[in-house]
């Protein structure tokens, strides 16, 4: 499936992807362009200060920042292309610990898989916005059935979730960041931290 495409001499992003583009996008401008989506020699990446998603799939793409229309249509910004170093933000194999991997995630009890990941992330005591986790868990599957694979980091004050997953010949990694912990948790100060 190609999920860019060339149309009116302008490069369109398939609809699935663009709605998940778009939910991590700001929506309204600030700084570092992040009402834009930042796009390199292999992916495509949106954020909002708070999550992120970064898609790798072929594209013929000249690399910059681009503004994306409601149709999906990428045009080139041409107010710089100033956009947050990102890839330094992903956890790495020293600093977290896969919660689950899971090429099938079974329907149980009538749950949809988006459910089943956000049960395994709630198991593991894992910190995140459910809301936000579900809405980008389910425009993902409507692109296509993924492999999953959810991170977290192994220091306990660092409330940060990572999934990686795979849709055919299109690999994303999703981050969720600046997640508190429950206004349960107490510590020496009283509630919260």
């Amino acid at each position: 499936m190609k999920y860019i495409t060339k149309e009116y001499n302008h490069w369109l992003v398939e609809p699935h992807l663009r709605e998940a583009l778009a939910f991590c996008r700001a929506k309204e401008a600030a700084r570092y362009a992040l009402d834009k989506i930042w796009v390199d020699a292999d992916s495509l990446t949106a954020t909002n200060g708070k999550t992120l998603l970064n898609v790798v799939c072929q594209h013929e793409i000249e690399p910059g920042l681009y503004f994306m229309t409601a149709d999906g249509f990428l045009l080139k910004y041409g107010g710089g292309d100033k956009y947050p170093e990102f890839r330094t933000l992903f956890l790495t194999e020293k600093d977290s610990k896969a919660v689950f991997m899971g090429r099938h995630l079974i329907e149980v009890a009538g749950c949809s898989p988006e459910n089943n990941v956000l049960a395994l992330l709630l198991r593991a005591d894992v910190y995140f916005n459910i809301d936000c986790m579900q809405k980008i868990l389910r425009l993902l599957y409507a692109i296509g059935e993924y492999a999953i694979t959810a991170h977290v980091p192994t220091d306990s004050n660092a409330k940060v979730v990572m999934i990686c997953g795979e849709i055919g010949a299109l690999s994303f990694t999703f981050m969720q960041m600046g997640i508190s912990p429950s206004p349960w948790e107490t510590n020496s100060h009283g509630f919260g931290s």
